[in-house]
């Protein structure tokens, strides 16, 4: 990359360590390479391909998204002095939303800047409805593996929702909001016949218990957050209660009270029966040290005046400046 410009070449390491080209020429005439990305969806009644805008293609580092005629530009090194009659990409990725994606090689980027092979075609795929299990009234939105949404609510209270017209299969997340306020984002999968993986989206209550990491001691008004949702702040007996998905591993866990630590982000598996895997989260206590702060009149030290400090838990520590205004 230079000052205006990203360019993309292949290079070939050989065992006794140089590379092939040695020398990449940034003063090289560069012409984009266009490549043209078409869309099939074999469903259709003539099946017959039609340009892709918004698809993306990927060259190394290099991104170029495909324009309404469904051109991709990419600056891509080639020699326009014929030392070098051909250049060759391997794993050039082509991806688009609602497609499946795949890896080509462009095998020919000659000297007019014209790849072989000039088109890349990508299967549209199927579209499934999705259906899960949820408590009555609740909404239920699938984010999918390229960020769409699809929403949906139990409006008869049943507890079953169909998400329609999901293109499959996909992975992504899940976040399922209840009647009563309840919150919680789980990751899912969908397979090609449009079974999502879990299916029963019903929250059920999940216990976790906060320690102290030295005396292993049950930590008070501490909480915990799983999937998106915060517990309510634990009781003496140092126990957190959500309401979570069963059958689901949940990661960016975290543990959170006065005076201590955050915890690092973990994993926690709940399984079938509801059981949290692990089911304790130790916390470290803050360091205490004393902070000396200097009050002054311009380059007068002030005595008697109250400094009061909030940290970030919202505790207050206040005291009275002495006679060196401090």
């Amino acid at each position: 990359q230079d000052s205006s410009r990203t360019i993309t070449a292949p290079v070939a390491v050989g065992g006794d360590w140089v590379s092939d080209p040695g020398t990449i020429n940034l003063g090289l005439t560069l012409t984009p390479v266009l490549l043209k990305v078409f869309g099939l969806d074999p469903t259709s009644t003539p099946s017959t391909p039609i340009v892709l805008e918004g698809a993306t293609v990927t060259v190394g580092t290099q991104t170029a998204v495909t324009d309404p005629s469904g051109n991709a530009s990419l600056s891509l090194l080639y020699d326009p002095n014929h030392v070098s009659v051909t250049t060759d990409y391997p794993n050039v990725k082509v991806t688009a939303a609602g497609y499946f994606g795949t890896t080509i090689a462009l095998l020919k980027v000659d000297f007019g800047g014209y790849p072989a092979p000039p088109t890349c075609v990508l299967e549209k795929k199927p579209l499934k409805n999705v259906e899960v299990k949820v408590d009555g009234g609740a909404t239920v939105t699938l984010v999918d593996g390229d960020g769409k949404s699809y929403t949906e609510t139990d409006t008869d209270g049943d507890g079953n929702v169909t998400l329609p017209n999901v293109p499959v299969p996909t992975v992504g997340t899940v976040t399922v909001k209840t009647t009563d306020g309840k919150s919680v984002e789980v990751p899912v999968t969908v397979d090609a016949d449009g079974k999502m993986s879990p299916k029963d989206l019903t929250l059920h209550p999940v216990t976790v218990a906060v320690v102290d990491g030295q005396s292993h001691q049950p930590i008070k008004k501490a909480t915990v957050t799983i999937g998106g949702q915060t517990s309510k702040t634990t009781g003496a007996d140092g126990v957190a209660t959500l309401y979570l998905v069963r059958g689901v591993t949940y990661t960016g866990v975290t543990a959170a009270a006065a005076g201590y630590l955050t915890s690092d982000e973990m994993e926690v598996a709940v399984d079938a029966d509801g059981t949290a895997t692990p089911d304790e989260i130790a916390l470290t206590k803050k360091a205490l040290a004393d902070v000396t702060v200097t009050v002054k009149d311009g380059v007068t030290n002030v005595e008697g005046a109250t400094v009061t400090l909030v940290d970030v838990d919202g505790k207050e520590y206040k005291e009275v400046t002495d006679g060196n205004g401090q």
